[in-house]
């Protein structure tokens, strides 16, 4: 929720403006949202900054001459929690992947201009689907299909880029390991 840090020079100014661009992120005016991500646990977001969370905000002067920031996150994310309430599956039918398109010519992924007030345009490298794998890259692992909605069993969350979609198609992959399919 909170975390200190030290950056050398002389500040003195009462704000600065904060840009967080991703955990693996080398410029401050792109944003990256990836096509294929993974996650290996459910209900847990560790992945996010690896895949296109970002944010902004603003370095307020302390009297102490500290700075604080609040981030105001930029990026969308969407949190699956399949479940089949008619009947208990089998432990071995698992979700491995949940694949979202929008409309051609909507950019759900791909690298955005990122300015102090957020993402922006995408370019040209830009893709309407993104792809999440679950529980790594293998095709035999996955998370499990409870009776009800459970967070702590199966929450899988993508990160996207924000907006408004005319069509947004959702297609899951399931694997059974008992039967092979």
């Amino acid at each position: 929720a909170s975390a200190k840090f030290y950056f050398d020079g002389t500040y003195t100014a009462a704000s600065y403006p904060v840009r967080y661009t991703g955990n693996a992120s080398t410029s401050g005016n792109t944003v990256t949202i990836a096509t294929s991500q993974n996650q290996d646990e459910a209900n847990n977001a560790t992945q996010l900054g690896t895949v296109g969370d970002c944010g902004v905000g603003t370095a307020t002067r302390q009297t102490d001459g500290s700075y604080k920031f609040t981030l105001s996150h930029k990026a969308s994310y969407i949190t699956f929690m399949p479940y089949y309430s008619k009947e208990e599956l089998d432990a071995s039918a698992v979700v491995t992947q949940i694949n979202v398109t929008a409309a051609n010519g909507e950019s759900l992924a791909g690298t955005f201009n990122f300015s102090d007030s957020g993402l922006g345009a995408a370019n040209s490298s830009s893709s309407n689907s993104v792809t999440l794998t679950l529980n790594g890259t293998s095709s035999t692992t996955g998370f499990p299909i409870p009776t009800t909605a459970t967070a702590s069993k199966n929450a899988a969350i993508m990160v996207v880029a924000p907006g408004t979609y005319s069509t947004f198609k959702v297609t899951y992959t399931l694997y059974d390991s008992v039967t092979g399919t």
